[in-house]
């Protein structure tokens, strides 16, 4: 999906122990010279993490967690709302060689350019023995922040599996059924979701759409490919791959019935539509839920509902790469980020932010099957009972 805002993913609590998954390489600055949160004289340390969105680490607890068990270290947050600000600036510091933090949050849809054009500017934690957590994590999720040399420039978050969010009270209004099983049958395809979207046109309450834009739409039918653009080989294939095509004749067949909202993702028109109606229906990974429940606020309260993804499974997770070259390691948090994921604390946490963490070991009954995670545990996850998280699916307006 195109990159844009995240609220990501996101993307987190993972308590003491993710923390120190995130600082793997931190450099930080430190008054005894000594970037090691575990140094022998107990030199303060100062750890900067810079990310976009709610990533959810500071409101999750999980800065006061790793302080406690590393007393000399003080961990200071930047945020961006928006990512595609975030990135800019990110690229001006890595071309300037100053201004960066100890860690710094990489969306996942720019991954590849960071494993494949910018390696060379990010610590190899393989070198700090991060190599011994591969078995925790999938293989996709893994090789994702590995350079085509080997070095493991990442460890990843959660893993977003996506569903459909909508607002039962307008399709109530617009006679539509609002039962998130139903709803699920009859938007098994894509087809499916923009006939139900004709439907939806034809008795929509007052200046409401059926999605916010064909630009998300499009972005989510791609997303579910396996291959996009580009075949494993590395081949240039949008022009041949009927998965392309299928998602542009779909979105232009949604304008062309004036299904979308036409909002750009982001934007402060988009943020208040979840208040106002303005859609009925957006894609969602799991980390967007408490974005739109905040969106939403008083006035949207209770009105959101989630079903599976129209099209079968798609997912979107993230992935924290760690500071440019030339940062000394922060091994310590590298050790608590093993021990601590032994004894499951990051799922844990993970689960306590409403989110579905990476490693498939800690997923619990129900969840991490085939299909939305959403909609097999909608008690949990729903929109209704949701937790503040991270987000961002697509973006555009059209």
């Amino acid at each position: 999906m195109p990159v844009a805002r995240a609220a990501r993913h996101v993307a987190i609590r993972f308590g003491a122990v993710a923390l120190a998954g995130a600082l793997l390489a931190a450099c930080g600055s430190s008054s005894s010279g000594s970037s090691s949160a575990d140094s022998a004289d107990g030199g303060k340390v100062t750890l900067t993490v810079d990310l976009f969105g709610t990533f959810g680490y500071q409101e999750a607890g999980l800065y006061a967690d790793y302080q406690k068990l590393h007393p000399n270290v003080t961990i200071k947050e930047s945020d961006t709302e928006n990512e595609a600000d975030y990135w800019k600036a990110l690229q001006t510091r890595l071309a300037g060689g100053g201004g960066l933090a100890d860690v710094q949050g990489v969306e996942v849809g720019r991954i590849a350019s960071v494993t494949r054009q910018q390696a060379d500017k990010f610590e190899d934690l393989s070198a700090l023995g991060a190599k011994d957590l591969q078995a925790q994590f999938s293989q996709s999720k893994w090789s994702a922040a590995t350079a085509p040399d080997g070095r493991v420039l990442g460890l990843g978050t959660d893993t977003g599996p996506e569903a459909l969010c909508y607002r039962a009270d307008l399709f109530k209004a617009a006679g539509l059924p609002t039962d998130r099983v139903e709803l699920a049958k009859q938007w098994a395809t894509w087809d499916g979701y923009l006939a139900l979207g004709r439907q939806y046109a034809a008795k929509a309450p007052a200046k409401s759409h059926w999605m916010d834009s064909i630009a998300s739409l499009y972005s989510v039918m791609v997303g579910q490919q396996k291959e996009r653009y580009y075949d494993a080989s590395g081949k240039l294939i949008y022009d041949s791959n009927p998965a392309v095509k299928a998602a542009w004749t779909a979105s232009v067949k949604a304008a062309q019935d004036g299904l979308s909202a036409k909002l750009a993702q982001w934007a402060p028109e988009w943020n208040q539509a979840f208040s106002s109606g303005s859609f009925a229906t957006i894609a969602c990974p799991a980390w967007m839920l408490g974005y739109i429940k905040g969106q939403a606020a008083d006035a949207g309260k209770g009105k959101w509902d989630v079903a599976a993804l129209p099209g079968g499974a798609g997912e979107l997770g993230r992935v924290l790469p760690v500071d440019p070259q030339g940062c000394q390691a922060h091994q310590g948090g590298l050790r608590l980020h093993q021990v601590d994921h032994r004894q499951g604390a990051a799922g844990q946490a993970l689960h306590q932010a409403g989110q579905l963490p990476l490693q498939p070991r800690c997923h619990r009954p129900g969840e991490g099957r085939e299909g939305p995670l959403l909609q097999q545990r909608p008690d949990r996850h729903g929109l209704r009972n949701g937790r503040r998280a991270g987000a961002r699916p697509g973006a555009g307006s059209a």
